[in-house]
């Protein structure tokens, strides 16, 4: 028997950005709204999808306004010391021990989480499990960089799985999804130039040649998938959803007004987003 995929949420990551999903994702769960059957999602992406799941409404917003703006997660001292920027140990650790979310809930769906093969810098689309979650979870939210070494699946090391694919909407209608919601954290308007950067990291990991290599394409590669989402192949429908010009929430943000502002912006923004998706529906039925 065929799995529905036809219905898909998929979310971008971004660090502190993703706030903004934060706010939206707890308004749909405040309005009971889950029309989908697919989902997937990067890095922090995939960490809101996972409490959204869960059922678990504000989990994220006091990750992110409580957790991930004390002094132990982010660094730049410890950083210049040759220690972590972000260290992601403490961080789960943290979540473990207050904000531990619900394995075997969210392995009931069918979630897509992508990591980065550091080897041969493939993306992996690993299916949500109870018994193996945690640490793709920790893979895919993992910088590399920022965060010193790799974290592995089996023998292989992996990172975060938005160096290789940001926005995974072309696997989600190759698994067959149809109608798509896309969650970014970036303005609408947004097209991605960091030239400096991608440039930088390559040189970083100029001893894995794949790797170095996709990280200087990464700003084609996100442009790319941008072009895609609004024009995608016939017969596939992509809601895109955007924050409004007014977020302010940057990649590395601690400032709680910004964060706490970006959220209200997610959840101010889910009637509207709710209605979209209700007469796309609706329209697709026509056709």
């Amino acid at each position: 028997m065929q799995i529905d995929t036809s219905k898909a949420l998929i979310v971008e990551g971004g660090a502190m950005r993703g706030i903004y999903t934060t706010g939206l994702l707890d308004e749909f769960l405040e309005q009971k709204f889950n029309p989908f059957n697919f989902y997937c999602g990067v890095s922090a992406g995939a960490l809101n999808i996972s409490a959204y799941l869960s059922g678990m409404k504000e989990r994220n917003l006091q990750l992110y306004t409580e957790f991930a703006t004390r002094p132990e997660f982010m660094s730049v001292s410890r950083f210049l010391k040759g220690g972590h920027l972000l260290d992601m140990d403490w961080m789960w650790q943290m979540m473990e021990r207050h904000l531990k979310l619900d394995h075997h809930k969210i392995a009931a769906h069918n979630f897509h989480v992508g990591i980065t093969d550091i080897n041969d810098a493939k993306t992996l689309f690993k299916q949500a499990k109870a018994d193996t979650l945690e640490n793709i979870l920790k893979i895919s939210s993992t910088l590399p960089f920022f965060y010193r070494g790799f974290h592995r699946l089996g023998n292989r090391p992996m990172t975060d799985g938005g160096m290789a694919d940001a926005i995974p909407v072309r696997h989600a209608i190759e698994q067959g999804a149809k109608q798509i919601m896309v969650v970014r954290s970036r303005l609408q308007d947004y097209r991605q130039n960091t030239k400096f950067a991608d440039n930088f990291l390559a040189f970083m990991f100029r001893h894995k040649p794949e790797l170095a290599k996709i990280l200087k394409q990464r700003s084609e590669r996100y442009n790319q998938t941008i072009d895609l989402i609004r024009n995608p192949p016939k017969g596939v429908d992509i809601l895109e959803v955007c924050p409004p010009q007014g977020f302010k929430t940057s990649r590395l943000d601690t400032s709680k007004d910004n964060l706490f502002k970006g959220y209200e912006f997610g959840r101010k923004a889910a009637d509207s987003v709710i209605d979209q998706w209700q007469r796309m529906t609706q329209a697709k039925k026509l056709k």
